[in-house]
């Protein structure tokens, strides 16, 4: 029997310690996954904060370009809406113009 418990035992500490070295194997595994993985991570997210910045450069040229072009934009209107005004004055004159022909006409008739 002392025998038979010593293979035994023998048999079943070197199954514990080839699961051991299975596991260790194992871990090591997916440690390498795992520094993998987040080392793709970072190289994504390195990419990103890149793109973030042509986004944020892009999108201040596009304002200072808006104000710029809104600026001309503005005078335009400016522009456009003194022309409306001296078209509306025009108008006016032109009545107050008619109007007075058309009574020296009558008071010429009158004569």
């Amino acid at each position: 029997m002392n025998n038979e418990h010593t293979n035994y035992y023998t048999d079943k500490i070197t199954r514990l310690e080839n699961e051991q070295l299975n596991f260790f194997k194992l871990s090591k595994e997916q440690i390498t996954v795992a520094k993998t993985a987040f080392g793709s991570i970072n190289s994504e997210l390195l990419t990103v904060s890149e793109n973030e910045e042509h986004l944020s450069k892009g999108v201040e040229e596009m304002t200072v370009h808006i104000n710029e072009q809104g600026g001309e934009i503005k005078e335009m209107f400016t522009a456009y809406s003194m022309l409306l005004t001296i078209n509306e004055y025009s108008l006016h004159l032109k009545r107050a113009i008619d109007e007075c022909q058309r009574e020296y006409e009558f008071q010429l008739m009158q004569l």
